[in-house]
Formats: C-alpha cells, sequence, structure tokens
C-alpha cells in the first residue's frame, strides 16, 4: 500500500513530541507498505524544523524509509495567527503532491481540523479512501480549555469541518475508549470504527530496571507539553506546599519540555523562590532514558475537562511513564484511568495541589521494593495493551481490509490480529 498521513505536528522518531505516525509508519514500512507524513516545517511557535529556501513549499527528509514532507506554514505568536498556520498547512499540503505517486489511502489526523480537511481533499482528487484519525475531539475539547465559545463563529465554522469529515469519511480511527458512542452519534456505523490508542515504542528505549540514584533527592517528573490543558500550575503550587512542608525537604520536582505556558510557569516558580523545582529543555524520545533513569515517580496531569470525562485519554507520555516502571501520579479526571487498571500508582483529583502534594509524600514514603513493584505492574500492563508493533499491525489489517487487499510480497513476519472495533 502506498499510505499518506497528514499530521501538522508529526515529527520523527529523532524529535521532541508527537511520534505516533513516525512509529506507526516505520513498522508499516518493515512490512512493505510505502508511507509519506506531510508535516509542518513550522511545527509550533516561531521555531522550524528545517529552513526552507524561499520560494520552496516543501523539503523532504527520509527515516528509516519513511518519507517525512515538511511543508512551509506561516509563524505565529498568538491564537490568531495560529489559526493561520493552521489554514495554511492545509494550503500547502493540497499543493505538495504534484511530483508523488499517487496514494492508495489517506489518513487525515486531527488535532485540528483542517489537517484532517486537507485529507478529505486529497483523497476526493485521486479518488481513494479517506480515514478520519480523531486525536482530539475539536472544537468540544476547545470549549473545555476555555480557547473557544459555543457562541463564537469559529465554534460553528469547526463544527461543520467536523460534520463533513464525518459525513464523508470512510472509516474512524478513535484514540480514546469513550469515542464509539460519540461517533455513532454523528452517524458513524460502529463497524467503521477502528480503535487504536496511542502507545509504547519499545525500540527507542530500554525500560529501567534499577532504581534511580538515592543521593538524599527523591526526584518526581513531568515530561511533556507546558501547555493549557495540561494544567502545571497545579505541579508549582504543589510544590509550594512541598518547600514548606517538614517532611519536604529533599523532593525535587522536574518538569521537562516545552510550551506556550513555560515561561510562566518559570516566571511563578521564580517569584515563589521556589528551590525544587528544576525546569528542562524538551528531549527526543531516544534522549528520555536519561530523564527515566534520574526519576523515582512520574506525575501525569490535566485540566478538568469534561471531555476526558466523556471520552478518557490515551497519551503518549503516560505510557512511557508506565513502560519506564516507575510508579505514576494520575491527576485526572477520566472515563478511563491506566494507572488505577495496572495499580501502578496513585490517582487523585486534577487541579488540587493539596492532593498532589500528598501523593507525592506518600510515593516517597514507601519502601523501593514497593515503588519497583508498582513500576513493574505499570511496565506489563502496558506492554500487554499497547504496544505499538502490534497497533501498527492492527492498523495494516485495517488499511488491507477497507481496500480488499492481500499482504503485499515480500512482507516479513506475517500475523494475523484480532479484529477490534
Amino acid at each position: 500500500m502506498r499510505i499518506w498521513i497528514l499530521n501538522h505536528y508529526a515529527v520523527p522518531l529523532d524529535g521532541a513530541g508527537g511520534t505516533r505516525h513516525a512509529t506507526l509508519a516505520r513498522y508499516l514500512q518493515q512490512r512493505g507498505h510505502e508511507v509519506t507524513i506531510f508535516a509542518s516545517a513550522t511545527p509550533h511557535g516561531q521555531a522550524r524544523a528545517f529552513d526552507l529556501p524561499d520560494g520552496d513549499l516543501y523539503v523532504d527528509r527520509m527515516y528509516e524509509g519513511v518519507r517525512f514532507r515538511f511543508v512551509r506554514t506561516t509563524p505565529y505568536r498568538n491564537t490568531v495567527q495560529r489559526f493561520v498556520n493552521m489554514l495554511s498547512y492545509r494550503q500547502s499540503v493540497c499543493r505538495a503532491t504534484a511530483d508523488l505517486p499517487a496514494p492508495e489511502v489517506i489518513i487525515g489526523s486531527c488535532v485540528h481540523l483542517h489537517a484532517a480537511d486537507a485529507g478529505l481533499r486529497l483523497a476526493r482528487c485521486f479518488g481513494v479512501p479517506f480515514v478520519f484519525e480523531v486525536r482530539d475531539v475539536w472544537p468540544e475539547s476547545l470549549v473545555d480549555v476555555g480557547a473557544l465559545s459555543t457562541r463564537h463563529p469559529i465554534y460553528w465554522y469547526l463544527r461543520h469541518i467536523e460534520r463533513n469529515l464525518y459525513r464523508h469519511a470512510d472509516r474512524v480511527i478513535a484514540l480514546f475508549p469513550g469515542m464509539v458512542g460519540y461517533l455513532e452519534q454523528h452517524g458513524i456505523p460502529r463497524e467503521h470504527i477502528w480503535q487504536i490508542p496511542n502507545g509504547i515504542d519499545t525500540t527507542l528505549y530500554a525500560a529501567i530496571d534499577s532504581p534511580p540514584p538515592a543521593a538524599n533527592r527523591f526526584v518526581v517528573s513531568f515530561l511533556g507539553s507546558h501547555g493549557p490543558a495540561n494544567g502545571l500550575g497545579t505541579v508549582i503550587e504543589a510544590a509550594k506546599l512541598l518547600q514548606a512542608h517538614p517532611q519536604g525537604a529533599g523532593i525535587e520536582v522536574r518538569l521537562v519540555g516545552d510550551g506556550p505556558q513555560k515561561v510562566m510557569l518559570q516566571q511563578s516558580a521564580e517569584a515563589a523562590g521556589l528551590q525544587n523545582v528544576a525546569f528542562h529543555p524538551p528531549v527526543a524520545k531516544t534522549e528520555l532514558t536519561r530523564h527515566f533513569s534520574q526519576s523515582h515517580a512520574f506525575i501525569f496531569i490535566l485540566r478538568d475537562m469534561p471531555v476526558l470525562a466523556r471520552y478518557g485519554v490515551s497519551a503518549n507520555k503516560l505510557f512511557d511513564y508506565l513502560y519506564a516502571g516507575r510508579p505514576t501520579i494520575f491527576a485526572c479526571r477520566s472515563l478511563n484511568n491506566p494507572v488505577e487498571e495496572a495499580q501502578s500508582g496513585i490517582s487523585i483529583p486534577p487541579e488540587d495541589p493539596h492532593a498532589l502534594a500528598q501523593a507525592i509524600l506518600q510515593l516517597r514514603d514507601l519502601t523501593e521494593a514497593e515503588r519497583v513493584a508498582m513500576g513493574e505492574r505499570g511496565r506489563a500492563w502496558v506492554i500487554e495493551h499497547h504496544d505499538m508493533r502490534r497497533l501498527a499491525l492492527k492498523l495494516e489489517n485495517h488499511l488491507l481490509e477497507l481496500l480488499g487487499a492481500t499482504e503485499p510480497s515480500g512482507m516479513k513476519d506475517p500475523v494475523t490480529i484480532e479484529r477490534v472495533g
């Protein structure tokens, strides 16, 4: 199969950010398929992954046989410019395909709907099936984080695009466990819904078996985006409580990553005179092992959002935490709770600094053997349910069935995956 994947924010395996499609594409490529991923050369803000010469629309890079086509998009500094950035991605992608062999299937992936809409437009142009992947429930999640009102014209504009995508999609990929009912309300038959969550790529880094060096410190880490939805202000408030707590000495809260709220978080920590918070730059997936090995526990935190309570979470960083073999604090109100299912940590309400501070102290006060046992349970659970190799094989089977195809010649390691969804 020749597969095109449209994801504005996709990054290769050696990048910092969402590597879901790079991982799936690598496994599909190994199985004999040809995959091209269309991403932005300006993925976030002003920082460009690649500087395009004046007049060039795109640049190609190959990663283990997978073509990444980075297209020109406008930079942005504010919400209005970011909206223009999304529109420019759709326009650039639709113009950046003339030299490529025609695809056999196109996957349009939403965080933002314009990327998926570009996929639908191209699928119509080439007369091939269109698969709509829902990684974020737009525009509903924008309302939850306070970025948009249901009375705003842009809300209804995005709602129109969403409904059109559901109306014309040949199949829909759902990442969240509670999405089936929502999709059925939009007219998607249950048999047309593929449930393919996020997961972990065990080839990128080794699971950490040995406990971190003591050094009279207990390090609890957050690795990921520092954005409005992440609720990291709660982490700063919890750090204030820990610094003032009689038993809080020796605890370090480590925030690894970048995002629109990082500067504000750093300023808050500095203004409060926090000595127990350390900020680190984002790192590629292949470099996560260093932070994993230095951490005793992890924090998975999101703001209190109704969309999570209705549909659940399927976050790469959460699965990374579990695979690393450390206890995890799940500070989130969600339909599903992987940490609870795996019995691998502590669950607390979102946006509750006191509960977060107490959970950190509770994990710190466990014996090393108790923390190791928690970590081992989490690792076993995530390997069983969220191994990206098996998820890629599941996607392959679904795509082959959609196209009425058989396994391509030269395919290695043929397997049969049980159909789900």
